[in-house]
């Protein structure tokens, strides 16, 4: 009984990783825009975020979403702890797309490939909207600590296609800043339009002939709609009847699969519940009748 609750269970888990993982899609990340610096950083080859007040990088996107940036940064921990503040803004710094801080710990000395993660797994809620060719700003400072994070560059103005640096405030054409942007391009699901239903046809009245008795009062009577001999106005009456036809065929034929899967993952654990509780009854039904046999045996 145990080895059956235990593989229920077991199943029961199973199907509610596969309900949750059918419902989030997955993403694949692809690197965009990308300075490389070589290895190893030096102090010649990188600047000072503290000591600069703050450091920039602008790119220019191809894809739509943003959700991971790395940076190539030289740490000297040992110095001072201290908090990084990673931002990514529109050019003139007017609006903050994204902002995360990260803590300069001991385990960050040395050179680094700094992985920042701008995704949560909830709902995609954190992924960074961008429009493919306009341009943006990974801006980096250091409010505490010392000079202890410096961000490596690569002398080569043309190490990432539109593309510059920005020290302290200053634009440099001559250098840009080791990073990687990754991401993917979103395509929002298409939604069909409305069937347009036919026309309605007004029904016509036409009044009847009076008769020569004074007394018989005036009537109308509703005529059925003329039929129509044009053959367009039939066929659109009947393409129409034809989709609304098969729209509701085609949305009784869905299975909302999450339901489905709920509905079945929620039988499973009352089953194995069940089972549960039969095999405690049966643990106290059996030290009973075990009881009462040993008072039988002895009397």
């Amino acid at each position: 009984m145990k080895k059956i609750f235990n593989f229920l269970l077991a199943l029961c888990l199973i199907f509610s990783v596969f309900v949750n993982a059918s419902n989030v899609g997955a993403i694949e990340n692809t690197q965009d825009q990308s300075c490389s610096t070589n290895l190893p950083y030096t102090l010649e080859s990188s600047d000072s975020v503290f000591e600069n007040g703050s450091l920039g990088q602008t790119f220019v996107p191809t894809q739509n979403r943003l959700n991971t940036l790395v940076l190539n940064l030289l740490i000297n921990a040992a110095d001072d702890e201290s908090v990084l503040t990673v931002s990514i803004t529109d050019f003139n710094e007017e609006t903050i797309l994204a902002s995360k801080s990260i803590n300069i710990t001991a385990s960050l000395d040395g050179d680094q490939m700094l992985y920042i993660d701008f995704y949560d797994y909830n709902w995609q809620q954190y992924d960074v909207p961008l429009t493919p060719g306009d341009t943006y700003k990974i801006k980096l400072t250091s409010t505490t600590g010392g000079g202890n994070v410096r961000w490596s560059f690569r002398a080569d103005p043309n190490c990432v296609a539109g593309g510059l640096s920005i020290v302290g405030g200053v634009m440099n054409l001559d250098k840009d800043f080791g990073f990687t942007t990754m991401g993917y391009t979103y395509v929002a699901p298409v939604v069909p339009p409305a069937d347009t239903p036919a026309p309605a046809v007004a029904p016509t009245t036409t009044p009847t002939t009076p008769t020569a008795d004074a007394n018989t009062p005036d009537t109308t009577t509703a005529e059925p709609a003329a039929q129509t001999t044009d053959a367009t106005t039939g066929d659109i009456a009947e393409d129409n009847v034809e989709l609304v036809s098969a729209q509701l065929i085609s949305s009784d034929d869905k299975m909302p699969s999450l339901l489905f899967w709920s509905i079945l993952t929620g039988g499973i654990i009352l089953l194995a519940a069940t089972i549960t509780f039969l095999q405690i009854k049966f643990k106290i039904f059996n030290k009973i009748f075990k009881s009462k046999k040993v008072k039988f045996a002895k009397k």
